[in-house]
């Protein structure tokens, strides 16, 4: 048994070596024959024309391992509405006093409508521009419950 065991682990690591060496050369072997004809090729090509670009080259060939490079992608995009067609809307509220627009500010941050707020010695203006009627009209509903008055008109493009 202790014979064998000799004989049988020098023959077990042998036979792994020359596995992997095998393996490494068969792997290798399909590109190494690729760059020669590749090589063989191109001189070909080269004498022929002069002008044709690297890209070229390699579609005559037909390789199927080789991967094209994308330099440059273009998408085209059909929306319903067009840019044109969406209205725009504002909402023009005038406020009274700092609670007004404390209300005001609190139901901005439920809709999450962003406001400007123009500020003067006597009297607070906010208006809010969106192309969202849905949201503008619930904010007018909402701030009716305040007794704060909003006039609702189409923003016109200058």
């Amino acid at each position: 048994m202790h014979k064998t065991a000799t004989w049988l682990f020098p023959l077990i690591a042998a036979s792994v070596a020359i596995f992997i060496i095998v393996l490494f050369i068969d792997i290798n072997q399909p590109s190494s024959k690729m760059v020669k004809t590749e090589i063989y090729e191109d001189k070909g090509l080269a004498a022929k024309d002069d002008e044709a670009s690297w890209i070229g080259k390699l579609s005559r060939f037909r390789h199927p391992e080789y991967l094209y490079p994308v330099n440059e992608v273009s998408l085209e995009m059909n929306s319903l509405v067009s840019s044109d067609e969406k209205k725009q809307y504002r909402l023009s509220i005038k406020l009274g006093s700092s609670y007004d627009f404390f209300c005001l500010k609190q139901e901005l941050e439920k809709t999450k409508l962003s406001y400007l707020l123009n500020q003067s010695s006597d009297s607070m203006n906010v208006e809010i521009d969106s192309s969202d009627l849905v949201a503008l009209n619930g904010l007018i509903e909402k701030l009716k419950m305040y007794q704060i008055t909003a006039t609702l008109s189409l923003l016109k493009k200058d």
